[in-house]
């Protein structure tokens, strides 16, 4: 985003696609944490925390062995067995983390949907797809939310060239939506404080 102050004005100028990639990331992160911490019982939430303790020991391994890091091995095995001793520890029988994998993000933002402020117009989800539809520049997103503009003079019975630039009243959705998440990530984490 590039701002121009003049004298009683200002010109702001938005590329159309980075601000959707750091939107896509907002909204992973705070879909996460609300998950993590929905569960009323501290045991449901410790579930989901070893789940992705496991997850992020799974992708680190993945990543070890594509560079050749073969001694990743053994310490992967030792984290998902203390992950697993946590789980016992806690008292949480018949259930192994390791196994339980953790949901996908398109699950995880369907379970928590149901938080959405009822003002919002479409589901978390929806949102999430569009900025993620940006992130691996898919044309669907950029014809679906982008400003386009037909270029003078390029029109011909096959089609026209078109300048595609933001569209700020889809930014301004995005923004509102990921700025709900944070809220509600911050009322149940403070409801949690207060031991609720």
């Amino acid at each position: 985003m590039i701002l121009r102050e003049q004298d009683k004005a200002v010109d702001m100028h938005l590329g159309p696609f980075a601000h959707y990639a750091l939107i896509r990331n907002a909204l992973d992160s705070l879909a996460i944490v609300i998950w993590l911490m929905e569960p009323e019982s501290s045991t449901g939430r410790l579930k989901r925390l070893l789940r992705i303790e496991c997850n992020e020991v799974e992708l680190a391994s993945k990543h070890y062995q594509s560079v050749g890091i073969r001694a990743w091995k053994q310490t992967k095995e030792q984290k998902l067995e203390r992950i697993r001793e946590i789980a016992v520890e806690a008292g949480i029988e018949n259930w192994d983390p390791v196994t339980d994998k953790l949901s996908t993000t398109t699950k995880i933002l369907g379970e928590i949907d149901r938080l959405r402020s009822k003002s919002s117009r479409v589901s978390w989800l929806s949102y999430w797809q569009l900025a993620s539809g940006y992130a691996h520049g898919k044309r669907w997103a950029v014809l679906a939310s982008g400003e386009l503009t037909e270029q003078e003079g390029t029109a011909t019975k096959h089609g026209a060239t078109f300048v595609v630039t933001a569209s700020y009243q889809f930014l301004d959705l995005l923004l509102a939506e990921t700025l709900d998440m944070l809220n509600i990530a911050m009322i149940r984490y403070e409801a949690l404080c207060r031991g609720k």
